[in-house]
Protein backbone atom coordinates (compact mmCIF):
# COMPACT_ATOMS: atom_id res chain seq x y z
CA UNK A 1 0.00 0.00 0.00
CA UNK A 2 1.07 3.09 -1.07
CA UNK A 3 0.93 6.90 0.53
CA UNK A 4 -2.08 7.97 -1.52
CA UNK A 5 -4.26 4.66 -0.75
CA UNK A 6 -3.28 5.45 2.93
CA UNK A 7 -4.98 8.88 2.62
CA UNK A 8 -8.31 7.14 0.63
CA UNK A 9 -11.61 7.40 2.52
CA UNK A 10 -12.25 3.57 2.49
CA UNK A 11 -8.79 3.17 4.49
CA UNK A 12 -9.36 6.08 6.94
CA UNK A 13 -13.16 4.81 7.40
CA UNK A 14 -12.10 1.65 8.52
CA UNK A 15 -9.65 2.65 10.91
CA UNK A 16 -11.92 4.38 12.39
CA UNK A 17 -14.54 1.95 12.60
CA UNK A 18 -11.15 -0.27 14.55
CA UNK A 19 -10.41 2.43 17.05
CA UNK A 20 -13.66 3.32 17.92
CA UNK A 21 -14.02 -0.35 19.19
CA UNK A 22 -14.37 -0.05 22.92
CA UNK A 23 -14.53 3.58 23.53
CA UNK A 24 -17.95 4.76 22.03
CA UNK A 25 -18.88 5.90 25.33
CA UNK A 26 -15.88 8.57 25.61
CA UNK A 27 -16.84 11.87 25.02
CA UNK A 28 -13.78 12.62 22.06
CA UNK A 29 -15.10 9.61 20.21
CA UNK A 30 -18.62 10.60 20.63
CA UNK A 31 -17.50 13.81 19.16
CA UNK A 32 -15.71 12.67 16.12
CA UNK A 33 -18.46 9.74 15.51
CA UNK A 34 -21.65 12.64 15.25
CA UNK A 35 -19.81 14.10 12.04
CA UNK A 36 -17.54 10.71 11.50
CA UNK A 37 -18.18 11.15 7.42
CA UNK A 38 -17.07 14.68 7.32
CA UNK A 39 -14.30 13.74 9.84
CA UNK A 40 -13.09 11.40 7.81
CA UNK A 41 -13.18 13.65 4.26
CA UNK A 42 -11.36 16.30 6.18
CA UNK A 43 -8.70 13.73 7.49
CA UNK A 44 -8.58 12.20 4.15
CA UNK A 45 -7.76 15.60 2.45
CA UNK A 46 -5.33 16.39 5.41
CA UNK A 47 -3.31 13.74 4.60
CA UNK A 48 -3.03 14.11 0.73
CA UNK A 49 -1.92 17.70 1.44
CA UNK A 50 0.83 16.60 4.12
CA UNK A 51 -0.57 19.22 6.71
CA UNK A 52 -1.36 16.99 9.56
CA UNK A 53 -0.10 17.56 12.72
CA UNK A 54 -0.99 15.36 15.75
CA UNK A 55 -2.81 17.12 18.39
CA UNK A 56 -2.01 17.06 22.14
CA UNK A 57 -1.86 14.12 24.74
CA UNK A 58 -4.86 14.24 26.82
CA UNK A 59 -3.42 13.55 30.14
CA UNK A 60 -5.20 12.24 32.73
CA UNK A 61 -4.34 10.04 36.08
CA UNK A 62 -5.45 6.35 36.68
CA UNK A 63 -5.34 5.47 40.42
CA UNK A 64 -5.81 1.75 40.11
CA UNK A 65 -3.84 -0.28 41.27
CA UNK A 66 -1.42 2.72 41.78
CA UNK A 67 -1.25 6.10 40.55
CA UNK A 68 -0.42 6.63 37.53
CA UNK A 69 -0.29 9.56 34.67
CA UNK A 70 -1.70 8.99 31.16
CA UNK A 71 -1.34 10.69 28.21
CA UNK A 72 -3.44 9.19 25.29
CA UNK A 73 -3.43 10.50 22.04
CA UNK A 74 -7.27 12.27 20.44
CA UNK A 75 -9.23 10.42 18.61
CA UNK A 76 -8.28 11.33 15.43
CA UNK A 77 -4.71 10.84 15.96
CA UNK A 78 -5.91 6.89 16.72
CA UNK A 79 -7.57 6.65 13.81
CA UNK A 80 -4.37 7.91 11.55
CA UNK A 81 -2.69 5.49 13.68
CA UNK A 82 -4.43 2.65 13.30
CA UNK A 83 -4.62 3.12 9.54
CA UNK A 84 -0.44 2.94 9.22
CA UNK A 85 -0.09 0.25 11.69
CA UNK A 86 -3.02 -2.45 10.11
CA UNK A 87 -2.49 -1.38 6.87
CA UNK A 88 1.18 -0.59 6.46
CA UNK A 89 3.51 -1.48 9.26
CA UNK A 90 1.81 -4.81 9.94
CA UNK A 91 2.15 -6.08 6.59
CA UNK A 92 6.15 -4.89 6.66
CA UNK A 93 7.09 -6.63 10.06
CA UNK A 94 4.92 -9.80 10.28
CA UNK A 95 7.19 -11.64 7.50
CA UNK A 96 10.12 -11.04 9.76
CA UNK A 97 8.53 -12.69 12.56
CA UNK A 98 9.76 -16.65 13.60
CA UNK A 99 7.14 -19.54 12.47
CA UNK A 100 6.53 -20.23 16.15
CA UNK A 101 5.58 -16.27 16.59
CA UNK A 102 1.68 -16.08 17.34
CA UNK A 103 1.60 -12.69 19.16
CA UNK A 104 -1.09 -10.02 17.51
CA UNK A 105 -1.04 -12.08 13.92
CA UNK A 106 -4.34 -12.09 13.21
CA UNK A 107 -4.34 -14.97 10.74
CA UNK A 108 -2.65 -17.15 13.22
CA UNK A 109 -4.34 -19.06 15.77
CA UNK A 110 -2.97 -20.78 18.75
CA UNK A 111 -5.01 -24.25 19.48
CA UNK A 112 -4.39 -25.38 22.98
Amino acid sequence: MDYQELCSFEVLYAAYKTARVGKRGKPGTALYEANALACIERLSYILRNKTYIPSKFETFCVYEPKERLVQAPAFVDKVVQHALVDDILYDAITHSFIRDSFAFQVWKQRIL
